[in-house]
């Protein structure tokens, strides 16, 4: 499998995952504050990982088709990483958001 493949599948994968964590929870807090909750965690991850600050909300989840057109060429371990830390921090928000 190349790299380009790679990536896809990755993004693919970990997409897939995020938007399942954004079902789950959308109706716990709402459109506006998972999409709020979203967004400060890919601040967060995207200070060390910058290429996540390109990844798109949309506002059924996240946008991965549209990010892997624009996503810089980052190396898959990178990318690995770098999703990892988002789906770290966004459940580092989510219990502050519902008071536990």
């Amino acid at each position: 499998m190349n790299h380009l493949n790679q990536r896809r599948v990755l993004v693919e994968i970990y997409a897939g995952l995020l938007q399942r964590i954004w079902q789950r929870v959308l109706p716990l807090v709402g459109s506006l504050a998972i999409h709020g909750l979203f967004q400060q965690a890919l601040q967060e991850a995207g200070a060390e990982y910058g290429f996540l600050q390109t990844l798109p909300l949309a506002e059924g989840g996240v946008d991965a088709e549209a990010w892997m057109e624009r996503c810089p060429e980052v190396s898959v371990d990178d990318l690995r990483a770098g999703l990892a830390a988002l789906i770290v921090h966004l459940f580092g928000r989510i219990p502050l958001q519902q008071g536990v």
